[in-house]
Formats: C-alpha cells, structure tokens, sequence
C-alpha cells in the first residue's frame, strides 16, 4: 500500500485490433473502493474518464508514466506522460481522479475490457514512491 508522497507507475503496452486496454489505480477502503487514475484504450483513443486524450494506433508501443501525490499531498488530480515509440512525449496534466477523496494506491489493475477477440501488451511495469 502507498499512502504517502508521490507514485509514479510506468510502464508500456501494445494493444491489438479491437482490444480496450485499461489501466486503474485504487484504494482499498472498508468494503468498498475508491478510484485513482483511471487510463482507458477505447476505439482508437486514450481516454481518461470519458476524455479522449490522443489516438492510439494498433500494434505501436506507448511507454506511459502516472504521477499522483498521496496522502496529504493528494490534490484530486493526477498527471501523464505518453511516449509513443519514436515520437516526443505528450503530457497531460491535472487530470481528475475518478473518486472524490481518493489518496492511497493499494491496488494497479491492467486488463482488456474487449467484447472481441483481441490482444493488449504489457510491459517493464514499476511502481515506486519517492517525497
């Protein structure tokens, strides 16, 4: 469980044709749970939270950072960056966490949400926490 300073998780995905990758940080609490960065593969975009951020080309490698302060530091808001291979990073920032309230990461999800046959990558995935 991370609870205090900052958390970054990086790592990189290759998605295949049709495939809805996600990626969601969340915190335990009681029975129930509150949702941190919420990163989504939908029809061709990166979404966050019904945004769609830039479009996502099949079979291409994406290396990706989420930043998020933690406890007292927890602002309701996160940052990412985007590197797709062999092209400049893009970086969004102050995006909204998907719960009120949310301030500790317990749990990193990554999955398919995909109704169709299909592929998602992932790779050289960490987790750290720095001041």
């Amino acid at each position: 469980c991370y609870g205090i300073g900052t958390v970054s998780c990086r790592f990189a995905f290759r998605v295949g044709a049709g495939a809805e990758f996600f990626a969601i940080v969340r915190d335990q609490k009681t029975k129930s749970y509150a949702t941190g960065p919420v990163l989504r593969v939908k029809n061709g975009w990166l979404v966050s939270r019904g945004k769609q951020l830039m479009q996502i080309a099949t079979g291409k490698l994406y290396a990706i950072e989420i930043t998020a302060g933690l406890g007292s530091q927890a602002t309701g808001t996160w940052d990412l960056m985007v590197t797709p291979a062999g092209q400049a990073s893009r970086r969004f920032a102050k995006l909204p966490v998907g719960s009120p309230g949310w301030n500790r990461a317990n749990w990193f999800g990554f999955g398919n949400n995909s109704k169709v046959s299909s592929t998602c990558y992932l790779d050289n995935l960490k987790i750290s926490t720095g001041p």
